[in-house]
Order: structure tokens, then sequence, then C-alpha cells
């Protein structure tokens, strides 16, 4: 049996002369014939030469072989049975072609040669150091501790690879070596020269630490991949777990704004109109109310949007100037008055058209907003029927998505503060702390079913945000209701006005609803608040709701609550006055009896421009938004 070989070659040439005949290894002992018996592989290579293969004398004893073949291969017989495991080691290796050279002196790796197997069956291979696998071969193999992982003919010896064994013997001019789990070398002593290297599968049921192949071949790396990500995965998850900890000992809590409440925008006075935009044109289609908003130039030409400057009245004293008021004598009116004793009103109302629909007025907040704390200081707001005023905050390009918060609103005749809150689905009012709030909510009842048209006459209470809810009003919301008459409309005015607050605070988990009415019952902490916001900083003081006392409104929103904080975001203030339209017209007949029998429809009734609606203006003394600074602490 012979096998050819391609000469490793220097200078790269691929014209150099190739032997055509393979010189087989001669000489004594069981390792001399089992390579001189066997399919013969070699290569040159650096260390050995070249042009000729090497040829090398071996020599041991019988007892030397029966050692080696005991403790090293696992088999027992001597020489002979040395010499057929051997033999039936090379004959099964699985066949090559452009098997890597590798210098084991230099430990680098050669150029490529051919090797021919039996058979002429030829695949492609590459070096022990940084090669792919070759498939298994179709029969078996022996198993030696683990499986054979590498068989290499070296300078005339041959070394043997397999896992699990870290023997070391010596004998003679033979040396077996343990060069870690799953490596050992039997080459001779004194040589150093090059040879071809190839590695064969573990035997079945065997295998080193790597596990099996399979029969892709590509088991090995797999796993050794998967060992390595799994180690760098327990390193990562170590390093930052040490980084947390070190983060929250040297670094200390994130900053975030959960500190005190600080003056972002005064509004009062001229500056009011400079914090926000005139919206013209009519209402949008889901409010659809019986007005066309104009802007800021004809509002103040027709005398429906304005600034006065009036004089302290004892008996109707607001938040900013009550303490002023206790201190000395009001005068009498605004001309007799000093500054001292006169305040600022913002005053906006509506006008009749010959069309019929109604002059009104709409602003639009310049800032977007998705948190804060927003306080209104009222002496009137509309009211009557068909009247339908609100001071809320939207994101009305992105609605219902970001949300919708409804500070004060009013419907015709209506007399109890409420606040409402619309959103997308996942939004529920169902867990709110005992103790948090004075108010209840709003009910819903008579909602006809979708299918049927039957009214449902269950109570349920207005607790789901979501504007679609089946078991609400349309756009209904979930709507937290003061229980104490005349915080809102005509019964509100009559008291002169009063304060609304709105808490909007997602880092704490809630939002809070105030209202206070007459002024006289504003909190001392709310009312220095509001009297100190134009002086200078270490002058003002800054508003805590936590001593307010409860809120009528209480909604939890945010982590572990029933409603993602994300439901409200990116909102600006929204300051207007609509008639009729789908709410307040909606509720005429119901709340508008008598106006009912002599006008068929809310929009009939405010095209008539009767007296009542001389009623429906705004009178702000100011509008007051506050944000938490941001400050390093947990929550």
């Amino acid at each position: 049996m012979s096998a050819s070989a391609a000469a490793y070659n220097d200078n790269d040439d691929p014209e150099a002369p190739v032997p055509t005949e393979a010189t087989p290894l001669t000489g004594e002992g069981t390792f001399a014939r089992a390579a001189a018996t066997s399919p013969t592989h070699y290569a040159h290579g650096r260390g050995s030469g070249q042009g000729e293969p090497p040829d090398r004398q071996l020599s041991q004893s019988d007892a030397d072989a029966d050692r080696i073949g005991e403790e090293l291969l696992g088999v027992s017989g001597g020489e002979d049975a040395v010499h057929e495991w051997i033999k039936k080691s090379l004959n099964l290796l699985p066949p090559l072609r452009e098997s890597r050279v590798y210098d084991e002196q230099q430990g680098q790796l050669g150029e490529s040669a051919d090797v021919e197997s039996e058979g002429g069956d030829l695949r492609r291979s590459h070096s022990a150091s940084a090669g792919r696998q070759v498939p298994p071969p179709s029969a078996g193999y022996p198993s030696v501790r683990g499986g054979v992982r590498r068989v290499q003919t070296v300078g005339g010896g041959t070394s043997v690879r397999f896992g699990g064994s870290q023997q070391r013997l010596s004998s003679g001019h033979l040396r077996a070596s343990g060069m870690g789990t799953d490596k050992v070398h039997l080459t001779p002593r004194s040589d150093s020269g090059a040879g071809l290297s190839y590695r064969m599968p573990p035997a079945p049921g065997g295998g080193g630490f790597y596990g099996d192949w399979g029969t892709k071949g590509r088991g090995n790396v797999l796993m050794k991949v998967a060992c390595m990500a799994a180690i760098a995965s327990a390193v990562l998850v170590g390093l930052l777990t040490g980084l947390f900890y070190m983060g929250e000992k040297l670094v200390g809590p994130p900053r975030q704004p959960v500190g005190a409440y600080k003056i972002l925008e005064l509004q009062e006075g001229d500056a009011f109109w400079n914090y926000y935009n005139f919206y013209i044109g009519p209402d949008s289609a889901g409010s659809n109310g019986y007005l066309n908003y104009i802007g800021r130039e004809k509002a103040f030409e027709i005398g429906i949007a304005n600034v006065s400057v009036e004089a302290i009245q004892v008996d109707n004293v607001s938040a900013t100037t009550r303490r002023r008021a206790q201190e000395g004598t009001p005068a009498a009116n605004a001309t007799d008055a000093t500054p001292e004793e006169t305040e600022t009103f913002v005053y906006m109302s509506s006008a009749p058209t010959e069309k019929g629909p109604r002059d009104s007025i709409r602003l639009e907040g310049k800032r977007r907003f998705n948190r804060g704390l927003f306080i209104i200081d009222l002496h009137h707001m509309p009211a009557g029927c068909g009247v339908w005023p609100a001071f809320w905050l939207t994101d009305e390009a992105n609605w219902p998505v970001n949300g919708e918060i409804d500070i004060v609103e009013g419907i015709n005749y209506q007399s109890v503060a409420k606040t409402a809150l619309h959103s997308t689905q996942v939004c529920k009012m169902d867990d709110v702390p005992l103790g948090t709030k004075t108010g209840g909510w709003d009910t819903a009842v008579g909602i006809p079913d979708k299918k049927t048209g039957v009214p449902d006459m269950t109570m349920r209470d207005a607790t789901n945000c979501y504007v679609y809810d089946p078991h609400q009003w349309l756009n209904q919301g979930c709507v937290a209701v003061e229980k104490e008459e005349g915080t809102l409309g005509a019964p509100l005015n009559e008291k002169g006005g009063g304060v609304y607050a709105l808490d909007w605070d997602p880092i704490n988990r809630h939002i809070r609803t105030y209202v206070f009415t007459p002024h006289s019952s504003v909190p001392e902490n709310l009312a220095d608040a509001i009297r100190t916001a134009d002086l200078s900083e270490d002058q003002r003081v800054d508003p805590d709701p936590d001593s307010w006392g409860l809120p009528y409104g209480y909604f939890p929103i945010g982590e572990a609550t029933n409603c993602p904080a994300s439901h409200f975001r990116n909102m600006r203030l929204v300051l207007n006055m609509a008639f009729c339209g789908s709410v307040s017209g909606n509720r005429y007949n119901m709340d508008c009896p008598k106006q009912a029998k002599k006008y068929k429809t809310c929009n009939d009734w405010v095209k008539a421009d009767p007296e009542e609606l001389q009623e429906a203006y705004w009178k702000i003394k100011g509008v007051y938004v506050y944000e938490r600074e941001w400050v390093s602490q947990w929550v």
C-alpha cells in the first residue's frame, strides 16, 4: 500500500517537485512496525529538512510496550496489542485534503499539503490548533479514555491525542507526555521535526470536555462558544451588580423631579397673553360648539379680551391680596387706590354675531408638560344655560393617546367641581388607596346596549379613563366629583370665585385635584405661594400640596398602579369658552327645561342672545405653573 504526498515548499512555489512515492517508515519495535504496516501519512516541514520524508530507527522492549499499552492506551497483550491498536487507529483516520503542516518546535503553521488516503476519498481539514473538525468515519473506532482526539505522525513517531489523559511515560527513544486534559503526544525524544496533524472525533458515548461533534462536525466549536458565552455572561452580571452597588453607595440616588415645586410660569396681568396662542376658527368636530374662535387683535378690538386694574374689595378678596387687605383699609375705587391697594384681572367673554354662532376665545398654551402643579385663581367663571367653559390639559394632535385632564369644566347650571381624565385603554381608577381623597366618582347609568339598544340601568362609578369604555358614556372618562355644593358655576361666582389646583406628579404616582372657595378658605401655604410668586426667589414661598389637606380627587398613575403614567404626556394648557355642542347642547333639554319650552334647540337659544349670557365670562387673577426641582433622591 502506498500514498502520495505534496512536499512543503518554503518559497510557496507551486511548481516545486513533489515525490510520487512515499518512503515507508522502518525500524525495530512496535511503533516502527505499526507505522510501516499502516496507511502512511507524512509531510515535510521546517524542522525535518526538505525533499525526503524522515526516517527514524525506533526500538523498545516488550515490557515497555506492555506498560504503554496498559497505562496509556488501555489495552493489554504486549507489543502485538499495541501494534494492532495503532494500526486500527491509523486505518480509521478520516480521509484528508490540504491539511496544514504544523511545526511543533516553532509553534507555527506551514503551507498546505495534499495528502492522499486509502481509497482516494479526499476531504478538507485543518491543523489541530485552529481547524474545522472533519466528519466522523463511517466505521467504529477505539475508545481510549474519552476517545481519540488526534493521531499525528511526527518525524517517524506517532502522536496520539485523546480526551481525559494526563499520563507521562518515557522509555528509550520514545516519550508520552500529558498536554492538558485531552492531549497526549507520542514522539521520539530527539525529534524536533515537522509533521502532519489532524483530529478524530471522540468515541461514541465518550468525548472529552467539549462533548461529541455530531454529524456536521461543528459541535466542538459550538460548545466552546457556548462555554465562553456563559462565562462572559456570568462576568457581565457580576460586573453590572458591582457597578450598581458602587453607584448606589458611591454615586448615590438618581436625579429626578422630586424636589420642591418652583415657579415656571407666572401668568398675570398683561403678561398673561404671552403664554398662549389664540386659536382662530370653528370648534373641533368632537366638541362641535356653536361659535367662532377669533384672534387676539379682533378680540381686543370688540372688547371680549382685556386686562383690568381694580381696587381691592374687602368682602371679595383674592388669595393674592388677602393679607394685604388685612393690614390696611383698601380704597373705594381704583382711581383713589395706591398700587398696593389694587390688583389686575384678565377678562374673557363672548359676543353675538348676525349669523348666530358667538365669537369666543380659545387660548392654547405655548409650553408642553409631562408633570407639574397648575393653579388658577378665579373671581368669576362662565355660567348659564348653553355655556361650556373649560381650563384643561391636552395634546389634540395625539388625542386620546397622550391623554386629557380637565381641571375646571362647567356645563350649563352644574354647581359641583369635577376633574376628568380621558385616555386610551388600560387606565382604571379601581386601586385608589383609602383615606386619600374627600370626593366621590361620577356615575354612568342608562347606557344603551350596543347590540340591542336597551338602556343598561346598572349604576356604575365612572372609574375607567378609557374614552370608549362600553359601560360609560362616550368619552366620559374617569371623573372625580367634589361633594361640596357651590364649587362651580353661578354659586362659585356668588362667593367671589375660588382657587383650583391640579397636582400632576407621576414620580410620586398620583394626580390630585383641589378646589378652595371662598378665597378665605385657601390654605395659608397656597395663599402665600400665590402672593409671593412675583417676588425674588429668596422671598417666594414654595407651594406644598401635602400641607393643604386631602384633595377631592385622587388618581393613581405610574408604577405599580392600574394606569401607566405614559397615558398622560406632552400636553399643553387650554382655556376656552364654548356654547352648546356635544356636551352642553346634548344636555340642553335636561338642564334647561324652561328655555327648551321656547327655544327648540340649544343653538336657537344662543342665537337669540339672551341676557343670561352676560354672565358667560372669565375673570382671572392669574394662572401659576410650577414644576418640581430635579434632585438626587430615592423615591
